[in-house]
């Protein structure tokens, strides 16, 4: 168990209300110039809320383990895989996104976690 998981899980909830809020705006961008097919990406957003508020609650309230920060990063991984598929694909500017995640991973986890998250991602 890592001593310092929970500062990094601290420091991911700071970031994904960054990321959140947004991909908040930039959804009202695209439902303001009447982009479609947004539905699923305001349901990947409303899923994305639970997941800040569990790693902030996690990070100030008791030790974190590295299976927890490897489960945080998995869902995160996948939510922002379904954010991209229904917002732009490659093109969407949120893909360098995932570069951070695996920064998060390889600096934070054993290396066989390290590893998961670079497939999942």
């Amino acid at each position: 168990m890592n001593p310092n998981l929970n500062s990094v899980l601290q420091r991911l909830a700071l970031l994904r209300l960054a990321i959140a809020s947004v991909w908040l705006i930039f959804l009202l961008y695209l439902q303001l110039n009447h982009f479609s097919g947004l539905g699923m990406a305001w349901i990947l957003l409303g899923l994305y809320l639970p997941l800040l508020l569990i790693s902030a609650w996690q990070g100030w309230q008791r030790p974190a383990q590295d299976w927890q920060l490897l489960l945080h990063l998995a869902v995160e991984c996948q939510l922002l895989t379904g954010l991209l598929f229904f917002t732009g694909g490659v093109t969407n500017p949120f893909i360098s996104y995932f570069l951070v995640l695996l920064v998060i991973a390889a600096y934070s986890l054993p290396p066989r976690f390290a590893w998961l998250i670079a497939l999942i991602g």
